[in-house]
């Protein structure tokens, strides 16, 4: 299944497509994955090192396949050396909500239970701001004031309305992701990069 995937990718990124039958095939009937059947997780991004740590944890042989020189998707970054200086860009998101202590983040909840929250030195910010067309903004996390102006300035008459329904329409899956129990145990991840070909794979 994961060589038939990695083709299929590597068929669809090049613009050629298989041509199959009009009638439906059958429907594939699911099959169990033995607990000692190793499993390879295609794709070093967030959810791969998510599932593939978890997986590990509770005791899988896993192995990570990435074509990227770099394993961690939008979580690593990247420099450019200039004269004026080396400037470090993030790849993905430079701000993490939740995650310097436990929360209902996911992501810091599959790192409790793989053991790695404490091993990261996490920097904590007091506010946050954009650079829009519209305007830019800033506000200070926690000030409701501020957020309630923030609002104001780039929503119509109603926006606290539509902001306090959109919230209350959002309770529901906050309240589930605060009681999500994560329980899974060891680590041992294997990164193979670059892999390019279905020749990674182990057979």
């Amino acid at each position: 299944m994961a060589v038939a995937l990695l083709f299929g990718a590597a068929l669809g990124l090049h613009g050629t497509w298989l041509r199959t039958s009009r009638r439906p095939a059958a429907r594939a009937q699911p099959t169990v994955c033995r607990d000692d059947e190793p499993i390879v997780v295609i794709g070093s991004g967030i959810g791969g090192l998510s599932c593939a740590c978890l997986l590990a944890r509770y005791g899988r042989s896993v192995t990570v396949v990435e074509s990227h020189e770099h394993a961690g998707g939008c979580a690593h970054s990247f420099e450019r050396r200039t004269k004026e200086g080396t400037f470090v860009f993030d790849s993905g998101p430079s701000l993490w909500s939740g995650m310097s202590a436990p929360s209902v983040n996911p992501l810091r909840q599959v790192l409790d239970v793989v053991g790695e929250s404490g091993a990261i030195e996490w920097k904590e910010y007091d506010g946050w701001g954009m650079l829009l067309p519209q305007g830019d903004f800033y506000f200070r996390t926690g000030d409701d004031a501020s957020w309630a102006d923030t609002l104001r300035r780039f929503g119509g008459p109603d926006v606290e309305e539509q902001w306090a329904r959109l919230r209350e329409a959002c309770d529901p899956v906050t309240a589930a992701a605060s009681n999500l129990q994560a329980t899974a145990r060891t680590i041992a991840c294997k990164i193979v990069h670059p892999c390019r070909t279905p020749a990674c794979l182990p057979r």
